[in-house]
């Protein structure tokens, strides 16, 4: 298996030198090489882990049990870093390679993971998002869990990118396509879970009617990050749908990450959990 290093050169001179992004960077190597100890002390007390299908954990050990049936070894190339203008929260994203536990290679399997940071530097929370549940990773059969008790409305988006973000997730919703499809600029472009691109609007709906309605989306938080191309906003909450076999689900996790520069949008990429979950794949 090559080193992380040899798979992402020059990541670390992206990196602002002592930043968050490179303290998470630094972690998630840290926790590839298994040098527990040193992963421990950059963690607060109280460090919390959430993975897809809804898996919290405390410590470790919950951690590795929950991969041991999912993969041998899992390991990171990132595409890049977001962070908040106060540097407390993180997002790193790309795709993970590795073997599968029958010792069979994988690679290309997207993720996104939001970090959390306390004044010290030290991580509160790590919330994981990727596409192994569409992969075909895992039981694909957790149940679905009641919904957390945090903001779940339209009251979450508070920044003006996250507002416009906002607008363009509902226009969607309640069919209001060309509304929409003003905001793009051109060349605008989708990433859905499974790797499916899109470039137009028709083109993700025709894709989406394969599977059922289009998903109604309820939100935790709204995360605003500054970059080259404009504020990287992460609107994250839980999704609803009724399927083609007319089963329903509700309470699946998601995160959009959705590029704002000047009132329109450059790309939106979805990470969610529905292939983790029995109930919202209509198996």
């Amino acid at each position: 298996m090559a080193n992380l290093a040899e798979l992402i050169p020059g990541v670390e001179e992206r990196l602002k030198p002592g930043s968050a992004s490179a303290r998470v960077l630094d972690y998630l190597r840290t926790m590839e090489r298994r040098e527990l100890p040193r992963a421990l002390a950059m963690q607060a007390p109280g460090f919390r882990m959430q993975f897809p299908g809804g898996q919290d954990f405390t410590t470790l050990d919950q951690l590795f049990a929950y991969g041991a049936p999912r993969q041998k070894v899992a390991r990171k190339i990132f595409e890049g870093f977001d962070e908040t203008a106060d540097g407390r929260i993180v997002f790193a994203f790309g795709t993970l390679y590795g073997e599968r536990v029958d010792g069979t290679p994988f690679r290309d399997v997207r993720f996104v993971d939001r970090f959390a940071l306390v004044p010290d530097g030290r991580f509160t929370e790590q919330t994981v998002y990727n596409d192994m549940g569409v992969a075909g990773f895992g039981p694909g059969t957790y149940p679905i869990a009641p919904p957390p008790a945090r903001v779940r409305n339209d009251a979450a988006a508070e920044g003006a990118a996250s507002k416009v973000a906002l607008k363009y997730l509902r226009a969607m919703e309640q069919g209001r396509y060309d509304e929409a499809k003003a905001m793009f600029v051109p060349g605008f472009w989708m990433l859905f879970p499974g790797n499916a691109c899109f470039t137009t609007v028709e083109e993700m709906l025709a894709a989406l009617a394969k599977r059922g309605s289009y998903a109604i989306k309820t939100f935790y938080r709204f995360d605003e990050c500054p970059t080259p191309d404009g504020i990287a906003v992460y609107a994250q909450g839980a999704v609803a749908a009724t399927l083609l076999n007319g089963s329903a689900y509700r309470d699946v996790r998601f995160v959009d990450r959705i590029t704002v520069q000047g009132g329109k949008l450059i790309d939106q990429r979805v990470w969610n959990d529905r292939g983790e979950h029995r109930e919202s794949s209509g198996r």
